[in-house]
This record gives C-alpha cells, structure tokens and sequence, in this order.
C-alpha cells in the first residue's frame, strides 16, 4: 500500500518554511521515492516549485485543493486529487496549513486516497497555546484586520474551535491504516532541533539536513511589535490605505520578535483564557496523541509560562514606523483619517 504524508501545519509552525524546502529538493525526494506533486497550472493555479524558487509566499501545494472544496466544485478536487496521486512512487507529499481546521476537507482528500489504495499519515506540528494565541492574534491583526484585545479575538474564534487541537484532530475521524502523527513544535521535541530534520525523520527518508537547499531569505516573519500595534492601529482607525502599506512594508527583523510580542500580548487575562478553554483538551491530546513521546514532551502539554508584564512599546521602533506610513505617495493613499488617529490609539 502507497503512502501519502498530509502535513497540515499547523500555522505558524514554520510551515511557509517546510513547504519551500520540500518544493526546493523536489528532484532529490523524487530520487529517494518521495513525488512532491508542484505544477498545478493545468487546473488554473500555481507551479508551487517556482514560486519557493523566486522566494514567494503561499500555502502548500494543497492550496489549489482547498480552493476548489471551498467552492464545492468536487470534480476539480477530484481531478487535482487524481493528479497528485498517479504516481510509481511509493510516497506523495501533500502540505497545507489552510486544511486544518476544515475536518471536512480533510475527510475527503483522505477518502480520495485509500479509494486509489494510498494510507494517510497526517503530519501536525502544534504550538502550546500560550504561544499559539500569540502568533495566531498577531497573524490576524496582520491579515485580517483584528483591533481589539486578544481574548476578544479568541471569543470571535471560537466557532472555529481555534486552537481545541485535539477535539479538531478527532473531528477528522481518522482511523486504520490511516493516522495522526503529533509534534510539538519548540526546538527542545524536535528531531536536533530542526523542523526540516524531524519532518525527514518522520518520512523515514534518507537525507541529510545539511544537503537541502533552503529559502535564502527569512519567510513570513513576525511583525516587530511596535508595527504590530501600529497596524492594529490603523484597522480600528479604518484606515485602510495605511494597512495595505503596513502590510507590504519590508519590516526591519527584530531578534527577538517572539518574545516581546509574547510579553507584551500574554496578560493574566490572557493566561486565564487559555487555562479554562484548552488545558482540558490538552489531556486528551496527550492520551491519544503523544503516548509514544517523551515524558518531558507530555508534561509540557501540561502547564502554562506565567503571564508577563512589562515590555514596552520601542519609542525610536514606533518612530521608524510612523515615519514610514508619513512617506505614503498621496496619489496611493486615498486616506481615510489622518495619521494622528493612529497616534491617539497608540
């Protein structure tokens, strides 16, 4: 029986970053019996190995697929489906973060496969929602214009289930010779540290890490803090030719971007919200999920960091920025409010 490995993220574990690398050393994963399927622009999408090849954004060469499910068109799933699974090689790779909170997408792709005779490992890296919730909020501010606090974008997501890793997981209804594999995405659980390392070890492919080509440029980095809150600034100013701009900008890295979002985000509010909504979930998680990991690994499913106080907005950072958005050619701008609005919620 085929194998097909379905890497659903989870968003913001790097998966921008594994899927450039897969796309990148097609040719060596081919040779080894591993088909990354790339070219899907006989179905009106995207050649996903160019577009890692020119240091592009996108999400997974399951993107199209998505797509088309979301747009109940099942035939075009199926004949993408079709193509990506018509192959001599023994295994395929499938990847995106966009499939994992859509349990009936899942089911699909994965009814598609054992119908050509395929089993489904479904690879997930998850993030402790401390640590998720953080990111997630600062992806939403960037993405989809969120403005208020983080448990209020927590609340409006709860429909979603955001976050509720392990009833999501059981909602795909995943069963034998079908399964899930979980890890958890912090440097100390992965194979040497390194997320490409532990996702060849769980193909069970034999390549070396330091072999790969890898993106030369950093990919779908964080915002730095202060222009985060600039940005969420400028969504609840309904400033939108200032977004647009923000969200284009080429941003200075910060080192320590992470951490000082998390610190400055993660209030006690914050920290009680992720105690009562997900630690529940997490012990099932732990039972059904992670019993052949390490117990180190298990426990840190099980408490929380401490809340933090403290960080504050970088004056010279929030300058930086708020000189940028000044430069804005008026003839692109086509402002809705001025910038002192910005500075009146900053």
């Amino acid at each position: 029986m085929k194998r097909l490995i379905l890497h659903l993220g989870h968003a913001k574990t790097a998966t921008t970053y594994l899927q450039s690398v897969l796309h990148l050393n097609e040719e060596a994963f081919l040779k080894r019996g591993f088909w990354i399927p790339s070219n899907f622009e006989v179905f009106g999408s995207y050649n996903f190995q160019h577009l890692a090849a020119t240091g592009q954004i996108f999400s997974g060469n399951l993107q199209s697929v998505f797509e088309a499910a979301l747009n109940h068109d099942g035939e075009q799933v199926g004949r993408m489906m079709d193509y990506a699974l018509q192959t001599k090689e023994e295994n395929v790779v499938l990847s995106s973060e966009l499939l994992f909170y859509y349990n009936w997408v899942v089911q699909e792709i994965v009814q598609r496969a054992n119908d050509q005779n395929f089993r489904v490992d479904i690879v997930v890296y998850l993030a402790r929602q401390d640590r998720a919730v953080i990111a997630g909020y600062q992806q939403s501010i960037r993405n989809h214009g969120a403005q208020g606090s983080v448990v209020q974008f927590l609340e409006e997501q709860r429909a979603q289930a955001l976050f509720e890793y392990a009833a999501v997981i059981g909602s795909y209804g995943i069963a034998s010779p079908n399964r899930v594999i979980v890890r958890t995405f912090e440097p100390q659980f992965l194979q040497d540290g390194n997320i490409c390392a532990d996702f060849l070890n769980l193909l069970q492919c034999p390549m070396d890490p330091a072999a790969l080509r890898y993106p030369l440029d950093d990919l779908n980095t964080r915002l730095p803090l202060e222009w985060c809150e600039t940005l969420r600034a400028c969504n609840a100013a309904g400033d939108a030719a200032r977004v647009e701009w923000l969200r284009a900008a080429n941003q200075p890295l910060d080192p320590s971007g992470r951490e000082r979002l998390e610190a400055y985000y993660f209030h006690q509010d914050v920290r009680d919200y992720v105690l009562t909504h997900y630690m529940a979930g997490n012990r099932d998680l732990i039972a059904n999920h992670l019993q052949d990991r390490p117990a180190a690994e298990r426990q840190y499913w099980t408490h929380l960091d401490p809340a933090r106080t403290g960080v504050q907005l970088d004056p010279r950072s929030l300058a930086d920025c708020l000189a940028y958005l000044d430069k804005m050619p008026a003839a692109r701008a086509g402002l809705t409010e001025p910038l002192r609005l910005v500075h009146s919620v900053l």
